[in-house]
C-alpha cells in the first residue's frame, strides 16, 4: 500500500537540489552531508563568519538555546 506522499517524493536517480537535499535511496530518505563540497563551503563559511562576530555568534547560540541571554549554560545543559 502506498503511503499518501509517495508520489512527492523524487526518485533515487533525482538530483538532491530538486527536492530540498532530501531523496529516495532503496526506499529510504536520504539527505545531504557535511561532506559534500557545496555543504562544506558554506558551514566554513558561517564558521568564518561567526568567528569575525562574537556577538552575532552569541545571538545565535541564545537563539539555539545552548546559552542563556547572560551567557550561561541552561539548566538543560548542566548549569
Amino acid at each position: 500500500m502506498a503511503t499518501p506522499f509517495a508520489n512527492s517524493l523524487p526518485a533515487a536517480s533525482t538530483p538532491p537540489a530538486t527536492h530540498g537535499g532530501v531523496w529516495l535511496n532503496n526506499g529510504r530518505l536520504v539527505s545531504r552531508t557535511i561532506d559534500e563540497p557545496d555543504i562544506k563551503q558554506a558551514i566554513e563559511k558561517k564558521f568564518a563568519e561567526l568567528a569575525r562576530n562574537p556577538e552575532a555568534l552569541h545571538d545565535l547560540l541564545v537563539e539555539r538555546g545552548f546559552i542563556t541571554p547572560t551567557g550561561k549554560l541552561p539548566k538543560r545543559y548542566g548549569g
